[in-house]
């Protein structure tokens, strides 16, 4: 785990120190993959157990990909997208990051614990969609100042 949190803060102080279009990252903090992020992916899997789908696996990379998001949006006082740093969207942060192909991503902004927001998401089409593909097998999850943020993978 230590090995992962180093790999974040460089991967961050990367983009940060980077040539253009990277140079506009806000010097952020690292939204670190906490207990909070274990906890939504757990919820998660149970809400997708009791409807008979296979448990999705924790993925550092989407972790990475879900804490990039929760950390700018931490920075954006109020305002919940999925358009993150210099434009940056879901399949770009994936690929900082390493990881797989993503299924796709999930915010719930000003939501006080993660049980509060898997239920948001489980009342919307949308996120529900994602959240419960049949061909998702991985998951990252990221929180920072109540600002969640899970990425599914293939």
């Amino acid at each position: 785990m230590k090995y992962f949190l180093a790999s974040v803060l460089f991967l961050i102080s990367t983009i940060v120190s980077a040539t253009p279009p990277w140079r506009d990252v806000p010097p952020y903090r690292a939204a670190v993959p906490s207990g909070w992020g274990t906890a939504l992916a757990g919820h998660i899997n149970l809400k997708r157990l009791d409807r008979n789908l296979p448990q999705l696996g924790l993925d550092d990379q989407l972790i990475c990909a879900s804490s990039l998001q929760a950390a700018y949006l931490a920075q954006m006082i109020g305002i919940c997208i999925h358009q993150g740093f210099s434009g940056s969207d879901l399949k770009t942060r994936v690929d900082l990051c390493g990881g797989p192909l993503p299924s796709g991503e999930v915010l719930g902004c000003g939501h006080e614990t993660y049980w509060a927001v898997v239920d948001a998401w489980m009342k919307s089409p949308a996120h529900y969609k994602i959240i419960m593909d049949p061909r998702a097998k991985r998951i990252g999850g990221a929180m920072l100042s109540k600002q969640w943020v899970v990425v599914v993978g293939f």
